[in-house]
């Protein structure tokens, strides 16, 4: 468990707002605190939040309704990385773009974030 903070925003504008409306719904409202905010993302599909568990270091990606997705990160153009384009970056940055796929279920999410 972490030192996390209990956020009681419910608003999906707050950093923690969309975590806390989620876990309200789906039942795991005490473990928000084992989350860490890693920001947001709206490329190619609706904003989400990103949060990491602070355990299992998975991540759970949220829309602002409440969906899961299942999150990567890929080549400005979508493709996935290849040994070339982080050749190519050597010690610069990489220039990368969010990807989000919905899980199917929400139990299928939890799975693979949650120990």
């Amino acid at each position: 468990m972490s030192d996390g903070i209990r956020c009681t925003c419910d608003d999906p504008a707050c950093e923690f707002g969309t975590l806390v409306a989620f876990a309200n719904v789906v039942g795991i409202y005490q473990q928000v605190e084992d989350f860490m905010f890693m920001g947001t993302c709206d490329a190619g599909h609706p904003k989400v939040w990103l949060y990491k568990h602070c355990d299992t270091r998975g991540y759970l990606t949220l829309d602002a309704a409440g969906h899961a997705y299942y999150h990567f990160m890929a080549r400005p153009d979508g493709q996935p990385f290849e040994i070339a384009d982080l050749e190519a970056a050597g010690d610069g940055p990489l220039e990368t773009s969010c990807r989000a796929i919905p899980y199917p279920d929400v139990a299928t999410a939890l799975a693979e974030v949650l120990p």
